[in-house]
Formats: C-alpha cells, structure tokens, sequence
C-alpha cells in the first residue's frame, strides 16, 4: 500500500527541509507569514517511500451484503440495464452454491483501500438502498438456519481480512515509529475560493496578524485570563446566593420557632380556661363542705360578729347543689372570723 499523499517525514530528511525556501500561502496576509515545512517539498521517490495508514476492513455482514447485493441485482427480473456493469466479473469456484450463477469481481471481497479503482457507473435502479438493506439484514438474521455454509464462508473471509490488517498495522507502526508529524500545505480549491472574496480574506489576514501578545502589567505578572475573571465572578455570585439563602433559612426557622411557641402558649392557657370552666363535682366536695359546715355552725355565734352571719348566709346558699355561683371567701374576712369567732 503507497500513498500518493504523505503526512509524514524522516528525521534525516527534516534538517534538509528546513533549510529550503519558504513558501507562500494563499490564506496569508501580504506580510507572508509561512508554514514551517510543505509536503511539497519532498520529492516524489519519499513521498511513495512512506506507506498509508491501513485501513479497518468489513466485517461478515458486510461481506455478505456486498455479495448478497450482487445476487439479488443479477437475479432480479427483467434485462440488467447496464450490460457493462458485468465487465470484468467472472464466475468464481470456491463461493457457496448460493452465488455460483452469478459474476464476481475477483477483490469483491477487498475492504475499503484495497479495491482497483473503476470508472463509476449508473445505477440499476430496479431497487432502492433502503429496501435493499432491508431484505439483506433480514437474511443475515435467518442464516444460521437457512443457510451456515454461507455464514460460514463470509466468516472466514472477515477473518483472514482483519489478520491481513493486524500485519499491515505493525508494520507501519514499526516504519513511523523514528517520524514527525509535520504541517500540511493547504491548498484550496476553485469552488471554495470562489465563494470567498478577497476583501474578505485580507480582512481575516490582517486581523490575525494584528492581534500581539498581551504585555504584564508589573513585575513580570501577567494580567489574567478573561475565562479565570469571568470563574472568579460566578464563584464569588454563587457564595453571596449561598449566604442569602441560608440567612433566609436560618430566619424561617426563628419564625417558625416563635409560632411554635406563641401556638403553645395559647393551647396552655386555653386549656387552663377550659379547666376552670367545668363544673365541679359536688360529690368530692361534700367532706370538705361538711367541715366547713361545722366550723361556721359549731358553737354560739355572737351577736357583734356581723361578719360572721354574713359568711354563714353565704355559705348556706352556696351549699345548695341549684346553685351556680361559687363559695367566694376573701382574706379579710377570714381573718375577721377568726379573730371574733374564737373569743
């Protein structure tokens, strides 16, 4: 495999290159900024002497589609409408029984680099690409069955290919192992250049050449980059959203802790409330109103002890189980009573 093209030079060959004259590019300002080195440059005995990288050859499936398009195109009905799409093909022994009765190029197999280059010819049209794989994935998935002397054959065709090319790659590995990869000349076409205008390609050449490296600012520092500043920017906006949001967090949870504790607060008291709004029993309470009874009732009451009659109706109407209002004795009266009640 030689490559008409190369992409690759020889240490001893580059100290030689580099001594030759420049050469202009058509993309460059009128100043001439140049390449470094051409492939132009290298005669043409070097250039055939580097070989092309190999390239990955087809697979079983495709080796059966190529093979199994030909059948399909040749057997079809109706005369083939290009008689000299079967030039150069032949009919081949070691296929399968399958494509005996058709015409074979003898590289039909060969993947993409290794075939002959022929002139191109109209297509069959008597089916599409599309339909076309579609018949032939659906075969390849009943071959097994139908037919395994075929799998078996494409099998060891792609197998005895991608052998071909482990060899084809260690060899070239071993080749460009001591080589460089060097600039290619670029050389645009008609059509491209066309499209693009010369004003607008000085335009671009000088607004490459204009732009010079950025000088430090002081003490050998330079300035940063615009992608660090505009990091630095986000990072510093992303700590301040940080902070607000756990200063707003943080406030939400003092809120809620009031509110938990005002609702507290009022369920005690409203409870303390209903507490005192039942009515008491007067069965727990009779021990401690008979006492009470015969402290007030207990010996002769004197005439002066005006405080004491008082009580005394007071508590005689309250020992009624009718009655709503409760026993209200207050301190004074109860020191008055004592005090006139034990002479």
């Amino acid at each position: 495999m030689l490559p008409s093209e190369s992409t690759m030079i020889a240490p001893a060959q580059q100290q030689d290159l580099l001594k030759a004259s420049p050469i202009s590019s058509p993309l460059v300002g009128k100043q001439g900024v140049q390449p470094q080195i051409a492939l132009s440059l290298l005669t043409p005995a070097a250039s055939h002497a580097i070989p092309q990288k190999p390239m990955r050859p087809l697979t079983a499936y495709h080796i059966f589609f190529q093979i199994e398009r030909e059948l399909i195109i040749q057997t079809s009905e109706g005369e083939i409408a290009n008689k000299s799409s079967l030039d150069n093909k032949v009919y081949l022994d070691d296929v399968p029984q399958r494509y005996k009765s058709i015409k074979l190029l003898p590289d039909w197999y060969a993947g993409p680099g290794k075939r002959k280059k022929r002139k191109h010819r109209k297509q069959h049209g008597k089916i599409g690409f599309l339909e076309l794989s579609r018949v032939i994935s659906a075969r390849w998935a009943e071959l097994d069955v139908v037919d395994p002397e075929t799998k078996a054959f494409v099998q060891k065709i792609a197998q005895m290919e991608i052998d071909e090319y482990y060899r084809d790659m260690k060899r070239y590995k071993e080749f460009t192992k001591d080589m460089l990869p060097v600039m290619s000349k670029f050389v645009p076409s008609k059509k491209s250049a066309g499209k693009r205008s010369s004003s607008n390609i000085s335009n671009c050449n000088d607004s490459a050449l204009e732009v010079k490296p950025e000088q430090p600012l002081c003490g050998g520092v330079m300035s940063p980059c615009p992608d660090m500043v505009a990091s630095s920017l986000e990072l510093m906006q992303l700590q301040i959203q940080l902070q607000t949001e756990i200063d707003h967090f943080l406030a939400c949870i003092e809120k809620r802790k009031q509110e938990l504790l005002s609702s507290h607060f009022a369920a005690k008291k409203t409870q303390l409330i209903m507490s005192q709004q039942v009515p008491r029993s007067f069965e727990s309470e009779e021990p401690l109103q008979k006492k009470r009874k015969s402290f007030l009732c207990e010996g002769s009451v004197s005439e002066q002890n005006t405080e004491a009659h008082i009580v005394s109706a007071r508590h005689s109407a309250c020992l009624s189980p009718s009655s709503s209002d409760e026993l209200e004795i207050g301190d004074d009266e109860i020191m008055n009573l004592w005090k006139y009640g034990s002479n």
